[in-house]
C-alpha cells in the first residue's frame, strides 16, 4: 500500500479532522451516557476523551491558533487519565474488586501527575510513555476482562482500539486508502469505545 503524504505547511485548515473529531466526541459521549449509572470512573474517562475531541472540533473547524494548545493538553490528559479510568472500571469488574473512593481518587491524582511529568519529555519519549502506560492501565484490564468473560464484543472493541493506535496512528499528514490517518483513528476509537462500553453493562 503506497502511503501519500503532504507537508504540514500545505494545509492550513483541516475541516475533515473537525468532522472526525465531532464523530469521536459523539461516540465517547454515547459511551459515557451508557455507563453513567453503572460505573463513574469509566463514564468520566469517556467524557475526558469527548472533551478533548470537542476542543479538536473547535481547533480544526474554527481557530487553530486559539485552541491548539488546549487540544494538545486535553489529548494528553485523555491518554494518561481518561483511558486509564476506563481501564480501572474494567479491572474492578474483571477481578471483582471493591476499591474505596479514596483509592480511586488517589489513582486519578497519580495519573494526572504522570501526565504532567510526561509533558516534559521529548516527543518520542512521551509517545513511548503513553504506549506503555496505556498497555498496563487500559489495554490489559479491558483485554483481561473480555478474555475472562468470553466477551467477544469487548475483545473486538479493544482490538480495534489497539489497531487504531498501533497500525493506523494519528498522523495528520499521512494518508491510508486516500483518507487522512488521523481521521481514520478518530472514527475507529469512537466506535471501539462505544462498543466496549457495553461490557460494563450487566447483561
Amino acid at each position: 500500500m503506497k502511503k501519500r503524504t503532504v507537508t504540514p505547511n500545505t494545509l492550513k485548515q483541516h475541516p475533515t479532522v473537525a468532522i472526525s473529531d465531532a464523530f469521536n466526541a459523539a461516540g465517547h459521549l454515547c459511551a459515557a451516557q451508557l455507563v453513567w449509572h453503572i460505573d463513574k470512573p469509566a463514564a468520566f474517562g469517556f467524557i475526558i476523551v469527548a472533551v478533548a475531541a470537542s476542543v479538536g472540533v473547535l481547533r480544526f473547524g474554527l481557530s487553530e491558533g486559539l485552541f491548539a494548545k488546549a487540544n494538545e493538553d486535553l489529548a494528553a490528559l485523555a491518554g494518561f487519565l481518561g483511558l486509564p479510568l476506563v481501564g480501572l472500571s474494567f479491572a474492578k469488574k474483571w477481578l471483582a474488586l471493591q476499591i474505596p473512593c479514596e483509592q480511586q481518587i488517589g489513582f486519578v491524582v497519580a495519573c494526572a501527575i504522570v501526565c504532567a511529568l510526561a509533558g516534559s519529555l521529548p516527543p518520542k519519549a512521551k509517545e513511548l510513555a503513553l504506549v506503555v502506560f496505556n498497555f498496563f492501565f487500559f489495554l490489559l484490564p479491558v483485554g483481561g476482562f473480555s478474555y475472562a468473560n468470553h466477551d467477544l464484543q469487548t475483545g473486538a472493541s479493544i482490538g480495534l482500539f489497539a489497531f487504531a493506535g498501533i497500525v493506523v496512528g494519528a498522523d495528520r499528514y499521512s494518508y491510508m486508502l486516500n483518507i487522512r490517518r488521523e481521521n481514520i483513528f478518530h472514527y475507529l476509537i469512537a466506535a471501539a469505545s462505544y462498543g466496549m462500553s457495553f461490557g460494563l453493562v450487566d447483561r
